[in-house]
């Protein structure tokens, strides 16, 4: 077994993932603002997360509580641990949008998939910030 399935949904669709039974594994990768709070997401048998890693950072690229250097290490590290556990890796961020699509378009490209279905879609802006700190951390 192995992270083979990538999804990338809003704070709510992430919560109401959590409250469904599912037939793969995943871990959760759960992105708020730096202000925010955390989400409630449940792990159970029933929903198949097995582990959630909770990131708070804005969705910028210069200021303050932007994605840092040290997040990229933790992201790699969590996902290091589980890749060959678990066959979905989830990320989330409050639109869905541009963190998570950066994250999942890096990990995507980290454990050797073709990520330019984020990249090429309508539905995706990936934060350049995010994804060029990431990459850093692995090239």
């Amino acid at each position: 077994m192995a992270i083979s399935s990538f999804r990338i949904m809003d704070r709510y669709d992430a919560i109401e993932y959590c409250k469904k039974e599912h037939t793969h594994s995943s871990i959760i990768i759960s992105i708020s603002s730096a202000n925010g709070h955390k989400p409630r997401l449940v792990k159970t048998d029933h929903n198949k997360v097995v582990a959630v890693l909770y990131l708070f950072f804005d969705d910028e690229v210069v200021g303050d509580n932007t994605f840092s250097d040290e997040q990229a290490e933790q992201i790699i590290r969590f996902v290091d641990v589980w890749k060959s556990v678990v066959e979905r890796l989830v990320v989330h961020c409050d639109a869905g949008v541009s963190r998570s699509a950066a994250v999942c378009a890096a990990m995507k490209r980290y454990l050797g998939f073709d990520n330019q279905d984020i990249f090429t879609s309508q539905q995706y802006e990936p934060n350049p910030l995010v994804y060029e700190t990431l990459i850093q951390q692995f090239l």
